[in-house]
C-alpha cells in the first residue's frame, strides 16, 4: 500500500497535462490513500495482538520463574513454599496452587499465573494474563480496549490464534 501510495503521488506531482479539477481529485485519493496507510499501521489485527500477548506470556513467565527461583534460593521451582507469601524486595506477592502460582502486585493486577508443567499457555492463561496486565497499565489502551470490553471477543480470538 506504501508503495502504491508513493507512486500515486510521484505521479500525480509529475502529471503536468492535469487540470485543476484533475489535481484536486488526486490530492483527494492520495490524502484518502495515507489515511488508510496510517489506519493500516496504527491498527493491528486481532490475531496480531493475541501472538504479541503469547509472546508478553513467554517472557512474564520466564521473569517470575527466575524471579522466584532467585528470590528463595530455590534449586528447582517446584521447591517454591506452599501458600500465600510477599516476594521479599519486590512489591510481588504470590500464592501456589495445584501444580502452579500466581504472581501479582494486587488482585487482578501485573504478574502470571502458570502451571510449573506447562510451558505453553492455555486460553484460560492468557485470559488472565490479558486481564492482569491490561489492568497493570502493560498492555496498549487503545490496541487492546475491545478486548476488554468483550471478553467473549478475546476468548474466541485467543482460541483461533491457539489452534
Amino acid at each position: 500500500l506504501a508503495a502504491i501510495v508513493c507512486i500515486g503521488f510521484h505521479k500525480l506531482r509529475n502529471d503536468g497535462n492535469m487540470d485543476k479539477n484533475e489535481r484536486q481529485l488526486g490530492r483527494k485519493t492520495r490524502n484518502l490513500l495515507l489515511i488508510k496507510l496510517l489506519y493500516c499501521i496504527v491498527n493491528i489485527d486481532n490475531g496480531t495482538l493475541i501472538k504479541q500477548l503469547i509472546s508478553l506470556w513467554h517472557d512474564q513467565r520466564k521473569w517470575a520463574l527466575e524471579l522466584l527461583v532467585n528470590s528463595f534460593d530455590l534449586k528447582r521451582i517446584e521447591d517454591l513454599p506452599r501458600g500465600r507469601r510477599e516476594i521479599p524486595g519486590t512489591n510481588y506477592n504470590y500464592v501456589t496452587h495445584g501444580a502452579g502460582v500466581d504472581v501479582y502486585k494486587a488482585e487482578s493486577v501485573g504478574g502470571i499465573d502458570f502451571d510449573f508443567d506447562k510451558p505453553e499457555p492455555d486460553s484460560w492463561r492468557l485470559q488472565i494474563l490479558f486481564e492482569k496486565q491490561y489492568n497493570d497499565g502493560n498492555l496498549s489502551r487503545e490496541q487492546y480496549r475491545h478486548f476488554y470490553e468483550d471478553e467473549e471477543l478475546l476468548g474466541k480470538e485467543i482460541s483461533k490464534v491457539l489452534k
